[in-house]
C-alpha cells in the first residue's frame, strides 16, 4: 500500500470526532464525496460532523445525511449568534480529532472554515485538482476527473466495506463532475469505478433523474435566457448573470453553471465562460475548455485553478475592465493552440 494511503488509513482508525469540509459554491462533487465518507466513517462507529460554507443547492438532496450537513451549526438557538455565523464560524474545531477536506483545491475555498483548518494540527486534503496547494498537514491529490474517483480509490485500497449509501454518493460525486461522463479527462478507470459502484448497489437511475432529468419551469426559463444571452468573441463563448437576472427569474445560481454545459456546446467555441455577479464588484468566472486548450492556465493568472479544461476564479473591480483581461487570455491561448485563428 502506498505509504500516503497507510497514513491515511492510521488517521481514520485512531480519529474519534472527525469533520468534513468541502468548499463554497458546492457542487455534487465535492458533496457526493463528504456524504460518501460521512456514510462510511459512521458506519464504522465514528463520530462525524460535515461543513460547507455555502448554499446546497436543491437538487442533491436525494442523497442520504444530506441534511446533517452544518447540523452543528443550525443548532445555534441564539439570534444574534446565527446572524454572526454568517460570516464567522461558532464551533471550537479544537474538539476534533481529525478535519478532512475534500475537492478543495486551496485553503482559501474552505470559506470561513479556512483558519480553523489552517489551524488544527491533524488534517487530510483529498483533492483531484491539479492547481491543488498542498495545504495540509497530509495531502492525497490524483488529477482523476473527479474527486469521487480519489475517493473511491481510498476506500479501495483501505479494504474499505462499501454500503449502498457511500456507494451512491460516490458515485453521484462521479457522474456530476464528468456531466454524465462526458467530459474530456475521464479514462477508463472512471468508468472502472462506476461500474464497481454500481454493482456495490449505487442508485444509478435516481442519480440520472435528480441530477440531469428534473427541471423547473424556473430552471427552464433559465436555459432559454442564457442561450438568448450567450455572447461568441474569437472561439470564446460567454454568459453573464446579473444578481437581479438571478431573483427575477427564481432560480439559484447554482443553476446558472448547472445548465451552462446545455448552451455552451456550440461547434464553434473552444473556451466557454459562465460569469456570475456575487456582490459588489465581484464576479465569479467558471471556465470550460475542449481539447488541449488550458483554462487551468487562464484561470491561474487571476489567482484561481482547476484542471486543464475546467477551472474557475474571481475577479474584483470594474467589470468590463477586468472581463477584457481575461477573454484576452483566453484567446491568447486560444490562437496559441489554433495556428487558422493567428491569420484574424
Amino acid at each position: 500500500m502506498d505509504r500516503v494511503l497507510e497514513q491515511i488509513k492510521d488517521k481514520f482508525e485512531n480519529a474519534t470526532k472527525i469533520a468534513l469540509f468541502t468548499h463554497v459554491n458546492c457542487d455534487c462533487d465535492g458533496i457526493g464525496s463528504m456524504l460518501g465518507l460521512y456514510s462510511y466513517l459512521t458506519e464504522n462507529w465514528k463520530d462525524v460532523d460535515m461543513f460547507v460554507d455555502s448554499e446546497i443547492p436543491d437538487r442533491f438532496k436525494f442523497l442520504k445525511n444530506i441534511e446533517k450537513i452544518n447540523i452543528k451549526e443550525n443548532q445555534i438557538k441564539d439570534k444574534f449568534l446565527k446572524e454572526e455565523n454568517v460570516i464567522e464560524n461558532t464551533v471550537d474545531f479544537g474538539n476534533y480529532d481529525l478535519l478532512i477536506s475534500l475537492d478543495t483545491s486551496t485553503l482559501d475555498r474552505l470559506g470561513k472554515f479556512s483558519l480553523p483548518f489552517k489551524q488544527h494540527n491533524n488534517t487530510i486534503n483529498i483533492d483531484h485538482h491539479k492547481s491543488n496547494s498542498q495545504y495540509a498537514v497530509l495531502d492525497y491529490v490524483v488529477e482523476y476527473s473527479s474527486n469521487g474517483e480519489v475517493l473511491y480509490e481510498i476506500l479501495k485500497e483501505l479494504g474499505a466495506k462499501i454500503s449502498e449509501t457511500t456507494a451512491t454518493c460516490i458515485f453521484s460525486a462521479i457522474s456530476s463532475d464528468t456531466n454524465r461522463f462526458s467530459n474530456s479527462n475521464i479514462t477508463s478507470k472512471t468508468h472502472m469505478f462506476a461500474s464497481e459502484l454500481i454493482n456495490l448497489g449505487a442508485d444509478h437511475n435516481l442519480i440520472n433523474v435528480c441530477l440531469f432529468k428534473n427541471k423547473t419551469k424556473q430552471q427552464l426559463n433559465l436555459i432559454s435566457f442564457m442561450a438568448k444571452n450567450l455572447k461568441f468573441y474569437k472561439g470564446v463563448s460567454y454568459f453573464f448573470m446579473r444578481l437581479k437576472d438571478i431573483k427575477k427569474l427564481d432560480v439559484k445560481s447554482s443553476d446558472v453553471s448547472t445548465f451552462m454545459y446545455i448552451i455552451g456546446n456550440v461547434s464553434d467555441s473552444k473556451i466557454t465562460l459562465t460569469i456570475k455577479e456575487r456582490g459588489d464588484n465581484l464576479y465569479r468566472i467558471g471556465f470550460r475548455s475542449i481539447d488541449n486548450y488550458d483554462v487551468n492556465k487562464v484561470a491561474s493568472m487571476f489567482g484561481g485553478g482547476g484542471h486543464l479544461n475546467a477551472s474557475g476564479c474571481e475577479i474584483k473591480g470594474n467589470f468590463r475592465k477586468e472581463f477584457k483581461k481575461v477573454l484576452q487570455e483566453c484567446v491568447r491561448e486560444i490562437v496559441s493552440k489554433d495556428m487558422s485563428l493567428k491569420k484574424e
